[in-house]
């Protein structure tokens, strides 16, 4: 073990010593003295645990610490003692790796680096390049020099990170002056594959970046585009199968390594940012643009006056390994085939779910979550699976619900719509996720092996949920939500009685689905239309605001009567509102204790629950309500009085004072 001490002098002159753990008569001590030779690198350590990341070599350990911070993706190393030490240090552990070099502005820092470069034959390096120092600087000028010129804002930090990337390839020599890499059996030449071979292989690419510095490259596939996020394993996939297609076969690690470094630096410190999206993107003021998502990157373009299939959109979808195609739509079809698919009760449902399903291709949150629930039979994960596949078609249609919030993210940033299949009951945090993602809450993570790193997930999602039972027991979600019950399919369709959940169900529908996905693209454009034209507002106070405005748009679209769209959300809402209040402990208390007409009650939770307890007739019931806490009591009155007070109910809590009240009234009427 050496420590390297650095004792700065008057004059800027400095002394460099080495502090060694010796071992001397059977005794360890420490001692000002250089290690035997031959003398390990700087960072050896961060060397051997990143194999494959390209390597920076500079003079000095305060150079080496500074450019270490500049360029993270490289391990960055020195030499100890010196630029007259350079062939007394083991240079072994960067075979096979692509090294850069960073010589100081002197003639003796050149002469140190043309030192390194002999020693680098004999250990089958990959590829070395060195920096092209600026005109600019100062006698001795070194990457630390760097680093405080970008501190002190007279050097541009990008200026800076571009030597790195503009490197130029060496020849390296050993000392016979033969390149090693270059001469075959029996003294052949041979000229090797290079950094800039394969650099040249990769071809004219669009390098870009998102608003969070994620570098992403567009290239060409199939007779389209394709978005790749530089860091993501599909890229390396891409890149080795680029060279091979150029001749030159897969690259090494440590050259795919050093190409992916480049390429990274170019698109955040080169590239122009863009706007990344999943699946849907663009405005209903003007265009949408959903994604086909098929390697030819086609896409649906939709306005007020029509909608066509287009080859490259304008704008930068993502893709997620897991994301299945959407077909393409046949202009001669109609959504009145939808309903030969689906089975609800009523038509106000299917008007429901048709809303649903536009809604969720617009690109603008807020999103519902729709709840399918009915009898064994009814066909919910079919019909949830048939609605996906108009939507975001998936290689996993229906998923379960997770179990932490871990899960969820992962659900989420692979996915555009969310199915959760046969749910039997909701827990409170994945409730308030699906909230938060029908209003647009993003996901923030720690990045794995990070412990600042964040990966950011934005939210905006819409939802679908299937069960035997109440989904929407929670006040907060029924507003967010659209519950539509189902029927078995044999009354409805019986000719399918013999087909439902085979492949024959699902060869006819493939058949339909094109023509079904047509009707849908049309209905969406007239849709966009009536939107644009100012479609009046329902006088409903909507949870979800710009549900009630689109939905008004699709009636326009469809031809519905007036105010229907808006009839049978209120229904909807009622039914919610009644699945939240049955599900609530304290509700059933609330109606007995508090008669229609009656006077308003005012007081804390503890005396709410003492005037419960003395109403309850049963001994085991009495007892278990005696025994919650008053918060307990206090929370699931601010859960269900949102419904409540919609429901023509007063209740709330004073904001201020010491006792904070609540205050309850019931309605004046039934009505």
């Amino acid at each position: 073990m050496m420590y390297v001490c650095r004792f700065n002098k008057k004059g800027g002159e400095k002394d460099i010593l080495p502090l060694t753990f010796c071992s001397r008569n059977d005794r360890f001590e420490w001692r000002w003295k250089g290690l035997l030779t031959p003398r390990p690198l700087y960072n050896l350590d961060h060397l051997y645990a990143r194999r494959n990341a390209p390597v920076l070599i500079v003079e000095g350990e305060k150079a080496a610490d500074a450019a270490a911070k500049l360029y993270p993706d490289f391990v960055v190393t020195t030499w100890p003692h010196g630029g007259k030490a350079v062939n007394k240090s083991d240079w072994g552990p960067l075979a096979r790796r692509n090294v850069i070099l960073w010589p100081d502005a002197d003639t003796p820092g050149h002469d140190a680096m043309k030192d390194v470069a002999r020693c680098l034959p004999g250990i089958a390096i990959a590829s070395v390049r060195q920096v092209t120092l600026p005109q600019d600087v100062p006698e001795k000028w070194d990457v630390a020099d760097a680093a405080e010129e970008i501190k002190a804002g007279t050097r541009e930090l990008d200026a800076v990170l571009s030597l790195v990337v503009n490197a130029s390839e060496q020849n390296v020599t050993d000392d016979t002056g033969t390149n090693e890499a270059d001469t075959g059996k029996g003294g052949n030449k041979r000229r090797g594959k290079s950094y800039d071979d394969y650099l040249r292989a990769v071809g004219d690419i669009e390098l870009w970046h998102t608003s969070t510095k994620e570098a992403w490259a567009t290239v060409a596939s199939g007779a389209g585009l394709r978005n790749f996020r530089i860091d993501d394993p599909s890229f390396a996939t891409w890149l080795d199968f680029s060279c091979y297609r150029n001749g030159l076969g897969v690259p090494s690690r440590e050259m795919r390594s050093s190409l992916i470094a480049t390429i990274k630096a170019r698109a955040i410190h080169e590239g122009p940012e863009h706007k990344l999206y999943l699946r849907v993107a663009g405005s209903l003021d003007s265009t949408v643009y959903i994604d086909l998502g098929r390697d030819d990157g086609k896409a649906v373009e939709i306005n007020s006056n029509g909608w066509r299939v287009i080859g490259c959109p304008p704008v930068k979808f993502r893709r997620t390994a897991i994301m299945n195609p959407l077909p393409d739509p046949d202009a001669e079809g109609s959504v009145d085939e939808l309903w030969s698919w689906i089975n609800c009760k009523s038509d106000d449902d299917n008007m429901l779910i048709l809303v649903f399903i536009l809604k969720a291709v617009t690109p603008k949150h807020p999103y519902p979550v729709l709840a399918l629930s009915g009898s064994p039979g009814a066909s919910k994960s079919v019909t949830s699976q048939i609605i996906r596949r108009f939507i975001d078609p998936n290689e996993i249609p229906l998923v379960a619900a997770p179990d932490r919030a871990g899960d969820f993210a992962a659900v989420l940033e692979n996915s555009h719509l969310l199915v959760f299949d046969n749910i039997e009951k909701i827990p409170v945090w994945l409730s308030n996720s699906l909230c938060g993602m029908a209003t647009g809450a993003g996901v923030v993570q720690r990045r794995l092996h990070s412990n600042t790193e964040l990966t950011l997930i934005k939210g905006g999602r819409p939802s679908i949920l299937n069960g035997i039972g109440d989904l929407m027991t929670r006040g907060d979600l029924a507003d967010r939500g659209i519950i539509v019950n189902l029927e078995p399919p044999p009354r409805r369709r019986p000719e399918y009685l013999k087909t439902n959940d085979t492949p024959a169900f699902w060869d006819e529908f493939e058949v339909a689905q094109p023509r079904i996905f047509g009707g849908l693209c049309g209905v969406f454009s007239a849709a966009m239309k009536a939107y644009n034209d100012g479609v009046k507002a329902p006088g409903e106070d909507f949870r979800l605001g710009d549900l009630g405005v689109w939905g008004e748009a699709v009636s326009v679209a469809m031809g519905w009567p007036a105010g229907a769209f808006e009839a049978a959300y209120i229904e909807n809402r009622r039914v919610s509102a009644d699945v939240a209040l049955e599900d609530s402990f304290i509700w059933k208390h609330l109606e007995a204790l508090f008669p229609v007409g009656g006077k308003k009650w005012s007081g804390s939770a503890t005396e709410l629950q003492e005037k419960v307890v003395l109403q309850i007739d049963s001994t085991s019931a009495r007892k278990k309500f005696e025994t919650l806490k008053p918060s307990v009591i206090g929370t699931e009155l601010k859960r269900i009085m949102g419904v409540l007070n919609k429901a023509g109910w007063e209740i709330y809590k004073d904001r201020k004072g010491k006792d904070r009240a609540w205050h309850i009234t019931a309605p004046e009427s039934e009505d």
